[in-house]
């Protein structure tokens, strides 16, 4: 089974900057962002976009799309717009149990801490975060070897395991880090959107685990 195509369109890296009256932290300039692309949160697209334009940055509208990307993209796999090897039956199903996840991720900072400067001169931190995901460990029947196996050898059967099961399943906290880098005016400016958005990926589709990936450190 191929890794969907359609997740990898979140595979992206937005910008987050100070805001019009001051400087964000490394957590809120984190958080900005998180909560923009996998709620959905208008409010926090805008407030970078604003920012980002305070700063000059060419790149503002992307602050923007954040907010808009995963309702786009589910909808796109609803109509079957997105060249994938989901089944149609699943496409809006897992659409939903997608958004649902991101949704409720709940993935926010916790701490930042100073790292060696970048090549360029520039200040970097190594930031902390926290994020809420499905606990498969909870699933009843277990989700063995075996049943991972098959969900990567059999389309049907893993999407529908994961749309009939993802949506009952407890939330367990995952942790992980992401560097932060500084522009040349120690506006915090980059994320990198695969660090956050992977964990959240392999916990909805664990067959991914299988495909070259490893879990992510998690909390109980």
């Amino acid at each position: 089974m191929r890794i969907p195509c359609l997740l990898l369109l979140l595979f992206i890296p937005f910008a987050s900057h100070a805001t019009p009256t001051g400087k964000l932290s490394p957590e809120q300039a984190f958080d900005l962002f998180a909560r923009a692309l996998l709620e959905s949160d208008a409010e926090a697209g805008d407030t970078l976009h604003r920012a980002m334009q305070a700063a000059k940055q060419g790149d503002a509208p992307l602050s923007v799309m954040d907010a808009r990307l995963v309702p786009e993209m589910v909808e796109a796999l609803a109509k079957g717009e997105i060249d994938d090897d989901i089944p149609p039956e699943f496409a809006a199903p897992l659409g939903e149990v997608i958004r649902s996840t991101y949704l409720r991720s709940h993935c926010r900072a916790t701490s930042a801490v100073p790292v060696n400067e970048s090549a360029q001169g520039l200040q970097q931190v190594t930031l902390s975060f926290r994020c809420q995901v499905p606990d498969w460990d909870a699933a009843a029947p277990p989700l063995t070897d075996e049943v991972i196996s098959r969900m990567r050898a059999d389309a049907s059967f893993a999407y529908g395991l994961i749309t009939t099961t993802v949506p009952t399943l407890p939330r367990r906290s995952i942790t992980d880090t992401v560097t932060l880098t500084a522009d040349a005016n120690g506006n915090y400016f980059f994320v990198d959107g695969q660090a956050l958005l992977t964990p959240l990926i392999q916990s909805t589709m664990p067959m991914l685990l299988l495909a070259g990936h490893t879990r992510s450190q998690g909390q109980p």
